[in-house]
């Protein structure tokens, strides 16, 4: 039984739509055949969707960048069948996944911030709600947000740990935690979607942005960056989540994480995580390039947490080189990890948190067509976990990850001992 009532059952006093209040556009368009040459701007495509709104649109285009990566910009249009991209070809491509649209990345940061502000007054609790977008999805394209403790493009602001609880609870509409029909070509499109255009262009840069301020994500609150989930710290806040969010698709791993809650109370309701590929289009094919980067689909709740860290129902679609971080007092109902790199990866100590005393249960996990981890789980004893435990992961460093960063601190230590797997 859910916690709280679907979103058109709630009052709207303390819920915050982020059309009617953020004024966000979720106008979001996509193709699958847009073609351009490298060295060069024009781009075509074949659907003729393109429109004199399009002008200044934001976009993320699949494999245009140097070595096959993405590439993301502003558009012109040109006519319903061209348009001119902001950043050059790197790469020639055709028949290209091409994403675009307004940006409403500061829609969503209204209404946490305008919500938080509610919640302080009255009760502790807020919702950020998200309708049925009028296009395909909502854009995220704004920068990584480090002012907030954290390192987010829509950050939770830290809250005290010796004051008022504060509860947000997240509901984008249409949210199912559904996997990705494997005959699809077009991205995972669930509901009320938000689809973010961040990456790194090479994985120093990823790695060196994680060891400064934590993991870079599209949703998340304060990290280990600022003493977050280290040492039994944590923001006193609880996020009960549903919904669907799509990082930028990246050949090596080099996207932004989906969530980064290692530093709050978490309920995963109806969750979906990937990228935004697909797997008619190839882009899951190569499991072990995703562990070339250090993309992490969900972070949960780091050690030492305080025994709020539920997966009721969950999905990781693919193109991460680390598709979960479980940690202590995880609670599996279903979760569901596709084409990454490793699957679900148990953490005993992450990033200098506390040493993990407890184990966490779950009733299902499946995983599959993955490059390590690559093994279905099922029963109520963690025990079930510890072969993920052995063995690094392939085509990246040891579950130690020494190679990431030479501070000690950054480390992601698989130990069976301290997961209470004895």
């Amino acid at each position: 039984m859910p916690l709280y009532p679907p979103p058109s059952t709630v009052s709207a006093v303390g819920v915050y739509d982020v059309v009617k209040h953020g004024g966000a556009k979720g106008d979001g368009q996509w193709v699958i055949d847009l073609a351009i040459t490298s060295g060069s701007h024009n781009a075509t495509s074949a659907s003729g969707l393109f429109t004199p709104a399009d002008n200044n649109r934001v976009y993320l285009l699949h494999g245009s960048g140097a070595g096959g990566e993405p590439q993301t910009g502003t558009m012109t249009y040109v006519s319903p069948t061209a348009a001119t991209l902001s950043a050059a070809a790197s790469t020639t491509v055709s028949g290209a996944t091409f994403l675009w649209g307004a940006d409403d990345t500061s829609a969503f940061n209204t209404c946490v911030t305008d919500g938080l502000a509610f919640a302080q007054a009255h009760g502790g609790t807020f919702q950020v709600y998200t309708p049925i977008p009028t296009g395909a999805f909502y854009m995220v394209a704004g920068p990584l947000l480090t002012t907030q403790s954290g390192q987010a493009q829509i950050p939770l602001p830290p809250r005290p740990d010796t004051g008022q609880t504060i509860t947000l609870v997240w509901r984008q509409e249409g949210a199912s935690g559904a996997p990705q029909s494997w005959n699809s070509h077009s991205p995972a499109f669930t509901g009320a979607t938000i689809v973010s255009t961040g990456f790194y262009g090479n994985a120093t840069l990823q790695g060196n942005a994680i060891g400064a301020n934590g993991n870079p994500c599209v949703i998340g609150g304060p990290n280990q960056s600022a003493g977050y989930g280290q040492t039994n710290k944590f923001s006193n806040m609880v996020v009960d989540f549903a919904g669907t969010v799509l990082t930028a698709h990246s050949k090596t791993g080099l996207s932004y994480a989906g969530l980064d809650f290692s530093g709050v109370k978490t309920i995963l309701r109806d969750a979906y995580v990937s990228t935004t590929g697909s797997v008619q289009r190839n882009d899951f094919n190569s499991f072990s390039s995703f562990g070339t980067g250090y993309s992490i689909g969900i972070l949960m709740p780091a050690n030492g947490n305080n025994d709020l860290c539920v997966i009721e129902n969950a999905t990781i679609g693919g193109g991460f080189s680390f598709g979960i971080v479980p940690t202590e007092h995880t609670t599996i109902g279903r979760l569901c990890v596709l084409y990454c790199s490793g699957a679900v990866c148990p953490s005993g100590n992450y990033f200098s948190s506390v040493g993990s005393s407890a184990a966490f249960a779950n009733s299902s996990i499946s995983s599959e067509a993955l490059a390590s981890a690559s093994q279905s789980f099922a029963g109520s004893s963690s025990r079930a976990m510890a072969s993920l435990t052995s063995g690094g992961r392939s085509g990246g460093p040891s579950p130690a990850f020494a190679a990431i960063s030479s501070s000690a601190s950054f480390i992601l230590a698989f130990s069976a001992a301290s997961l209470g797997m004895t």
